[in-house]
């Protein structure tokens, strides 16, 4: 089952009766496509998605923090994030937050009703041709080359020496990877060499941009609390036309050489899972459990930032998206 889910007395509140009843007619549409709709209180709805499920159901959550809010968990790490924003609360079947078993995406409405609305009716949407675009934090390059490596990527960019002066990103590459710095408080991405953190990339800078599927390890690379589509780079990546966004609400770590761990680890195993041809939304959640079994199986446990990178990392966009050799 495809399942939109959604909260019309939210959305009422943040887009008024107009925007309810276009919802509406655009979700009557979207069932004669073969969606269900779970219309309810976003305080209730991770019980109501356990009487609603069943296996290898979908659910995607219409609207941002403030239509279906994150869950807020606290930070297990020990750095400048009290909390965890997170949606394994929608995710997970029980109360272990850290192996979520539903596949759940989340179209987010930066503050503009049509923005949400192209967002569902783009819903199924693939993706073909092996291309891939990567860029890299230059005190990252060894670790993020082997990311990039899963993407058979032919040149990786490094900050410095590119900035977001120079850079040109390709209009139709179907893999989008970055692992640069990020911030709650800006949109832009930055690089790094020794002290000096160069703004590497803006959202002015995607205006090129018409597919693909992106994945970031950026810091607050998925923060979209509170963001207009212009503040974020996640956001505008969607609106430009990319599939699927996968990146972090918080502080997020890895390592500056191999083996990966931490969001190289996720980042690289979302990436394997997508070239195997599964949907999106599918390939997210296998590469977290193979993410929780590779830390058990080579520390034994999950530290604590194991157990921020499992919760922190959220989809943004289509589960269904599949690359489509």
């Amino acid at each position: 089952m495809k399942c939109l889910v959604w909260d019309r007395k939210r959305l009422k509140k943040r887009f008024g009766e107009k925007g309810v009843k276009d919802t509406e007619l655009l979700l009557d549409y979207m069932t004669r496509k073969g969606f269900s709709i779970l219309q309810s209180e976003a305080e209730k709805i991770p019980e109501k998605l356990k009487k609603f499920e069943k296996p290898n159901d979908v659910f995607i959550l219409l609207g941002g923090d403030e239509l279906i809010p994150f869950g807020r968990v606290k930070n297990p790490a020990y750095d400048g994030d009290e909390y965890v924003y997170t949606d394994n609360i929608y995710s997970s079947s029980d109360d272990d937050l850290l192996l979520p078993e539903r596949i759940v995406a989340r179209l987010p409405d930066g503050g503009d009703i049509e923005f949400l609305h192209l967002l569902i009716q783009k819903l199924g949407e693939d993706v073909d041709k092996k291309r891939s675009f990567g860029m890299s934090a230059k005190v990252w390059k060894l670790a993020s080359r082997e990311v990039f490596r899963v993407l058979n990527g032919r040149r990786l960019l490094l900050s410095p020496p590119v900035t977001y002066r120079d850079i040109e990103l390709p209009s139709r590459h179907t893999f989008f990877y970055f692992n640069l710095h990020g911030s709650q408080d800006t949109p832009f991405w930055y690089g790094q060499e020794g002290n000096r953190y160069p703004v590497a990339i803006t959202p002015k800078n995607l205006e090129e941009i018409e597919y693909g599927v992106v994945a970031t390890e950026a810091c607050y690379g998925a923060y979209i609390i509170g963001k207009k589509i212009e503040e974020s780079m996640s956001l505008t990546f969607l609106e430009r036309g990319v599939s699927v966004f996968i990146g972090s609400t918080t502080i997020a770590y890895g390592p500056f050489k191999p083996p990966s761990t931490e969001a190289d680890l996720i980042v690289k195993l979302f990436f394997e899972e997508m070239l195997k041809g599964r949907p999106a939304g599918k390939a997210f959640n296998n590469a977290r459990h193979k993410f929780f079994r590779t830390m058990i199986k080579t520390q034994g446990f999950l530290d604590e930032d194991d157990q921020k990178t499992l919760l922190q990392f959220v989809f943004l966009g289509d589960p269904f998206t599949r690359y489509r050799r």
